[in-house]
């Protein structure tokens, strides 16, 4: 089998569940959406958690996720200039979809 027809035939199959439950595929976009903020939040919440004097775990923490986070998006993006790739709704314009970003599908930024 093809990688390109397996590729086809799996975002169908997402694509026809999405346009069955569109109230999901919403909901899932708008956690998405936010889940960028509430990530942000997050490590400022650890970071502020620690108290003066108290053991630094939760700042090593919220220092680590950010540092994390920041590597995958560099290593992204530095992937992303070598291989673009086109997302699934640009070249199959009749498919359901919610967004009109126009990054590249992979690497995905929210995978990261």
């Amino acid at each position: 089998m093809n990688v390109g027809s397996l590729d086809y035939r799996v975002f169908h199959a997402v694509d026809e569940f999405a346009g069955d439950y569109k109230w999901l595929a919403h909901a899932t976009y708008v956690f998405e959406t936010i889940g960028v903020v509430l990530y942000a939040a997050a490590v400022v919440v650890l970071w502020l958690a620690t108290e003066p004097g108290e053991e630094r775990r939760w700042k090593t923490a919220a220092l680590s996720g950010a540092a994390s986070a920041g590597l995958a998006l560099l290593i992204n993006q530095a992937i992303a200039q070598i291989w673009h790739r086109p997302r699934p709704y640009e070249t199959h314009r009749q498919v359901y979809h919610l967004t009109k970003s126009h990054d590249p599908s992979f690497p995905s930024d929210h995978a990261s």
